[in-house]
């Protein structure tokens, strides 16, 4: 019993630590001389990507979570991207999988997000490019 509570305990850990540490990179990354901010922000993003992907892939792992701590890595809540991505892993294990299927399911989904993301009021564009990376970029 020990042991699990222990291990609990480092899994919840190493999900604040990878948050915060996405956070130091991104303050380094803006505060650097010559900064470019949109490389800074697609940066954190890959970063919280990472770090959620290794938080909901971890034996046992809480989603709710691994989904708090995305929201707090990031400042928002889950986004297209793991939409996206859940669509694709239930498609992918689904019984009789049809993996081209899937993939373009995956792709139209960051399209679509991608869009939505252009088009909305007072629309952040390097936001939305590198949401639109960490959704190709995953699966």
């Amino acid at each position: 019993m020990v042991r699990i509570n222990f291990l609990i305990a480092m899994a919840l850990a190493t999900g604040s630590l990878a948050a915060s540490n996405c956070q130091a990179q991104d303050n380094a990354c803006r505060t650097a001389p010559n900064a470019n901010m949109a490389q800074c922000s697609a940066d954190k993003a890959a970063c919280c990507s990472t770090a959620f992907d290794d938080c909901r892939t971890a034996p046992d792992a809480n989603m709710s979570y691994c989904a708090s701590e995305h929201a707090s890595c990031t400042g928002s809540q889950p986004t297209p991207v793991e939409t996206c991505q859940t669509k694709y892993d239930s498609c992918r294990v689904a019984p009789h999988a049809n993996m081209s299927y899937c993939v373009s399911e995956h792709a139209g989904c960051c399209s679509d997000a991608f869009d939505d993301c252009r088009v909305a009021p007072d629309a952040n564009m390097s936001y939305c490019a590198s949401e639109n990376s960490a959704c190709k970029n995953q699966k």
